[in-house]
């Protein structure tokens, strides 16, 4: 394996962050648009100011920091998904520092109405009065968007696209959360998570398990058999592990984050305290999902054991004891339920690109998945899309185009038919964002919810129902055994495929 120092001679223009000039990853090829992580970009002094001068009209003076977040993909490039801000309120009226509620408030509606830009997380600081003197509390982390979304999850989203499946089955998968949350204080008391104002790992992971539930029709059903809480930062590849203080450093951007980013795998895999492999040899585990914060050098979404192959990157190279191919997800607490799910897109993205050896090309119509992921905007000799991809919706001018309002024209629907579809020309269908609900997380249940899941095996010996795929990548090395997986056999796959 080779290793590349990945940077971009980027400007302002084309999202250049400080971490892209930076950041070193394990890697034999740059391919553009692949190998995501989640990571924090530039300052937007602009945007800081513009939050500022709208809130002096509410007569609440503050200081205000704003900086990009977004992914980075194996060749360094950055693309932005939004943005972040602090907010340190100065003065409130007349200095009420009981009234963070009306500030709450006031903030959201202010925010909401720059509705061309994607927040992210929003941390305030309050005044608090001592002894004559003003000092800033800990910060509050608010989301305006994921409040929204996660109530729906949690009321079992029936969205009126949603087709009733025309089959049924239960695959159960059993997950092993991990995540690396050291204490901050000499009394462990405090949690870095929590200092910081991220999600807990339970949310995100039953936000996720709740997502999967519903936009597979019940076929996916996850359940955590074991969480193991680690007090400490996971090891790089050279060595290396953060301290709390140099960690808080790298986020406030005081100083760089370390390089080579990325995390050893190696090391996580053989770590006797959490006995991956042989969990997952003695079939007590089916996946890990390990909780990391940024710059804690995890991918989104990578393969460990025999016949691993690209997950969003490169398999976990061993030496390793597993038997069994492994996923291990990266969810990042710092984001929310939404880009936990987005990790499993591209995560499916790479397995149906097994399937169908598919290569990242404009213009592409010549496999099933091709078809299901098509956007016109991509593709110039067609005026028309399927379903999309993970960062482009039918009608997406641009990444993350969730709310994009302009119409294109869409056979998405038509493949609750799977394999026998109509001409595409007969079936199209206008969509605009509204289809969905505009949001990043309804989106992804529209993609989800129109993989393919019907009985039986296609014409091109890949099986008819894509979730089989999803919950067994072992199966794209060889797709028509995915043909077997019918309602009667259900039970047996797992015997099956050993």
């Amino acid at each position: 394996m080779l290793t590349s120092l990945l940077s971009a001679n980027i400007n302002e223009t084309n999202n250049e962050t400080p971490y892209s000039k930076t950041i070193q990853l394990q890697t034999q090829d740059c391919i553009p648009n692949t190998g995501w992580r989640w990571i924090n970009g530039d300052s937007q002094p602009m945007v800081a100011d513009q939050v500022k001068q709208n809130l002096l009209k509410f007569k609440i003076e503050a200081d205000v920091n704003a900086q990009n977040y977004g992914e980075i993909d194996m060749c360094g490039t950055f693309h932005q998904h939004g943005v972040d801000l602090t907010i340190s309120i100065r003065f409130m009226n007349e200095l009420k520092v009981n009234s963070q509620t009306y500030a709450i408030e006031i903030i959201k509606e202010v925010l909401t109405r720059m509705d061309q830009i994607n927040w992210g997380n929003i941390k305030l600081q309050f005044p608090v009065e001592e002894e004559s003197t003003i000092s800033l509390q800990q910060p509050i982390t608010i989301h305006l968007d994921e409040d929204t979304g996660s109530s729906r999850l949690n009321n079992a989203w029936a969205f009126p696209y949603k087709q009733e499946p025309k089959i049924f089955m239960e695959i159960k998968k059993k997950v092993y959360v991990v995540a690396y949350n050291p204490f901050i204080d000499a009394e462990k008391t405090i949690r870095l998570w929590d200092y910081l104002g991220f999600y807990s790992y339970e949310y995100l992971t039953e936000g996720t398990i709740n997502f999967f539930r519903n936009s597979s029709s019940g076929q996916i059903q996850y359940e955590v058999v074991e969480t193991t809480i680690l007090d400490e930062f996971p090891v790089k590849v050279d060595g290396f592990s953060y301290t709390v203080p140099e960690y808080i450093d790298v986020l406030n951007q005081v100083v760089p984050p370390h390089n080579p980013d990325t995390v050893d795998y190696n090391l996580i895999v053989n770590d006797s305290r959490l006995d991956i492999c042989d969990k997952a040899n003695r079939n007590e585990i089916d996946e890990v999902w390990i909780f990391n914060g940024p710059y804690y050098g995890f991918w989104e979404s990578t393969l460990v054991g025999p016949g691993s192959y690209w997950y969003n990157s490169e398999p976990v190279s061993g030496p390793h004891s597993c038997e069994r191919m492994i996923p291990i997800m990266g969810p990042n607490p710092e984001r929310g339920i939404s880009e936990s799910v987005h990790n499993f897109g591209h995560r499916t993205e790479s397995t149906m690109w097994k399937i169908y050896d598919y290569q990242w090309e404009s213009n592409p119509y010549g496999n099933n998945w091709e078809k299901f992921s098509l956007v016109d905007s991509h593709t110039p000799d067609y005026s028309f899309s399927g379903c999309g991809n993970i960062h482009f919706p039918p009608n997406g001018q641009k990444d993350y185009d969730y709310d994009n309002f302009e119409s294109a024209q869409t056979y998405c629907d038509d493949f609750v038919n799977y394999p026998n579809m109509h001409e595409p020309t007969d079936v199209l269908e206008t969509v605009t964002c509204t289809t969905w609900g505009c949001t990043q997380l309804q989106y992804l249940d529209y993609w989800f919810s129109h993989l393919p899941q019907n009985f039986g095996c296609g014409p091109d010996s890949v099986a008819n129902n894509w979730w089989i795929y999803f919950a067994y990548p072992e199966l794209a090395l060889s797709p028509p055994l995915g043909c077997l997986f019918n309602y009667p056999y259900t039970n047996y796959l797992p015997i099956l495929l050993k």
